[in-house]
């Protein structure tokens, strides 16, 4: 069973995949820059009018000073604790 995603750089590497000669390198970051990209749009898309939980604020308060500004970097959201 395939999920189709380029597998990640390190992969290539560590099974030799970028020593086979037919191996394009090039295309393959791009397919994988283009996967990547699709992704995040989806989790940007999905999450737009997402608020964190109780219990993701719960978490929140407990790790960061009141006051504090978080932001997620995938979708620019800032959260105030």
């Amino acid at each position: 069973m395939t999920n189709d995603a380029v597998p990640p750089a390190d992969t290539i590497k560590e099974y030799f995949i970028d020593q086979v000669p037919s191996f394009n390198f090039k295309a393959t970051e791009a397919k994988r820059t283009e996967q990547t990209n699709k992704v995040c749009a989806d989790y940007r898309r999905k999450m737009r009018n997402v608020k964190p939980s109780a219990e993701e604020m719960f978490e929140m308060r407990a790790n960061f000073a009141p006051g504090t500004t978080l932001v997620n970097v995938i979708t620019g959201r800032k959260t105030r604790v």
